[in-house]
């Protein structure tokens, strides 16, 4: 059974910069702020969390499409917030949401994100079966 959001739910998640977020941790740049990755990583989070709260645990969200704008730069400490509006559906049945991601003084970045919903075991069942080819 998939899931049933209601179009324009919103899905809220804090979190605060550590050194395991910046860019000279991930490789991804050489000054030390916010990572575009990890940006993408806690869109992908925020909207999978909220998703969980309407299907079972034979389910799940995997992530399928994100398009990121990094806008901003967030320093090392401080705190950033994602709100991810639930847009309904696309023609291939994927769950659209509209990230926008804040830091404490501005927004820093936006984002299309699409999460596929799958069955666990036979999902994982067919990733596995490629390593017996």
């Amino acid at each position: 059974m998939k899931p049933e959001i209601p179009v324009g739910t919103v899905f809220t998640k804090e979190m605060v910069v550590k050194e395991e977020h910046l860019a000279t941790t991930f490789g991804s740049g050489r000054v030390k702020v916010f990572s575009t990755p990890y940006m993408v990583a806690f869109v992908e989070g925020t909207c999978n969390e909220g998703m969980m709260g309407y299907h079972d645990d034979t389910h799940a969200s995997v992530g399928a499409v994100v398009n990121i704008n990094h806008l901003r730069p967030t320093p090392l400490g401080m705190k950033v917030r994602c709100e991810a509006v639930y847009m309904g559906q696309d023609e291939k049945n994927l769950y659209t949401f509209e990230a926008k991601v804040f830091d404490e003084k501005e927004l820093v970045g936006t984002c299309l994100h699409k999460r596929g919903f799958i069955h666990i075991e036979k999902f994982t069942s067919k990733a596995y079966s490629k390593k017996a080819e």
